[in-house]
Order: structure tokens, then sequence, then C-alpha cells
């Protein structure tokens, strides 16, 4: 009965043109008071779950690429996957799904990393001739590699609901990511070559040769080292993820 009331008050709220953050909240509160539950004592355990310190790893996380976005170090990123990919047929599509596969390594959040890149990327390939619908969608599906890369929130967030359930650890579930979203972003290159293929998308030009490309890496290094510190502190215990 319940979950009834939960699901029909949320999607009327939607119809009614509630934003979503508000219908969340107000179909909850009709739930509890649905199901006769103290609303105080409901309010005091969401804030008590909150108040958590590794929970504090996140700000941070979204802080460091906010820091680098203003900082030149995002751009610095694209340019190093451009320099890679971007003489192929749609290379600025699939530099996007490298800067994005880089840069969410170090946000580790879908979120952030799609406010970097397609603050820097989508300009760029909507003036270069691409349709606004694909350079969107390429930053948007490139950036839920963000999800699994590490440092990633949703691993520390899952990390923390199972803690005394389950004995899952941060640095196993930061491992165990490595894998998928790499085969994630190697689809995503594919998919973005192939669409490009279809629609006919502009080459990137000539091979800019290996010393550009070194100098693109040289530029982008204090950014990629970001994730050797976060991982190797980590690794090594000298510190924790928040």
């Amino acid at each position: 009965m319940e979950l009834t009331i939960l699901c029909a008050s949320f999607a009327a709220l939607l119809l009614l043109g509630v934003p979503v953050a508000f219908a969340i909240g107000l179909s909850s509160v009709a739930t509890i008071l649905a199901a006769g539950l103290p609303v105080a004592v409901v309010f005091q355990k969401m804030v008590g779950g909150m108040q958590v310190f590794s929970f504090l790893a996140i700000p941070f996380f979204v802080f460091a690429g906010e820091l680098m976005l203003y900082g030149g170090i995002a751009e610095r990123i694209v340019r190093l996957a451009n320099s890679l990919v971007g003489h192929v047929r749609g290379g600025l599509g699939m530099s996007n799904v490298l800067g994005c596969t880089l840069f969410g390594g170090i946000v580790g959040s879908p979120v952030a990393d799609v406010s970097a890149m397609g603050s820097v990327m989508v300009p760029l390939m909507k003036k270069q001739g691409y349709d606004a619908d694909y350079a969107v969608n390429v930053t948007t599906h490139a950036a839920l590699v963000g999800a699994l890369m590490p440092t990633s929130h949703n691993l520390i967030l899952f990390t923390l609901a199972t803690s005394g359930i389950a004995s899952v650890s941060v640095l196993g579930l930061i491992l165990a990511g490595v894998v998928p979203a790499l085969l994630l972003t190697v689809c995503n290159l594919a998919a973005a070559w192939w669409v490009a293929r279809q629609r006919g998308y502009p080459v990137g030009g000539p091979f800019p040769g290996w010393a550009f490309v070194g100098a693109a890496f040289t530029a982008a290094l204090p950014g990629l080292l970001t994730v050797a510190i976060i991982l190797g502190g980590i690794l090594s215990g000298a510190f924790t993820a928040t």
C-alpha cells in the first residue's frame, strides 16, 4: 500500500509540473503520513544518515574537478585526447570520449564530467560542423565512465551503504571498476566513429606526430597525476578516500 502511494503521488506531482527534487520529497512525506510513522523520527534518521565523515569525499572530488576545469587542466586533457585520435573521421567525437574517460577518473562523477567536458567540447564540436544531437549524446554517454572509474562517488556510496552487511572495501570496488570502465570507453569510441562515418563528419587532419603528442601529454600530466596520487595514497594506506 505504501509503495502504491509513493509511486502514485510521485507520478501525479511530476504530471503537475512539480520539480523532481520537490516531487521526491513531497511524495516521501505523503507516504510517511499514510504509513503512520512519526515524521520527526524519520527526519532525524535522514539527517543522521548524512552525517557520515566518508561522505565528505564526494564534495572534495567535485571541488577537485572544478579546480581543474577553471585552472585549464580539462582543456589540456582534451588537447591530449585530440592529438591521439583527432586525425581520424569523427576524431573530435572520439577525443570527447577519451577526454571524458581521463577527466572522469579524476573527478569520479558523471555529472561533473559532463559539466567540465560539455562546456569545452560541445561548442567546439558544433563549431567544427558536428550536429548538436551527436555532440550532446557523445558527451553524456562518455561521461558515464566516471561512475566506474577509480575515485567514483557511486562506489564510495555503495561501500558506505553495505557497511555492516557485507565486507566490501572501497579499494576493492575501485579496482573492480577499471576493466568495465575501459570496455565502456572502447564501445563509446567505436560508436562515435561509426556514427561519424555514417553521417560523413569531417576528418580532423593529418596525425600531428608523436612529438606533439608528447608535448600534449606533458601539459596534461599534472591532472593525470592526480589519479596516481589518489590511488597511490589509498593503496599505500597513507590516507582514506576522504
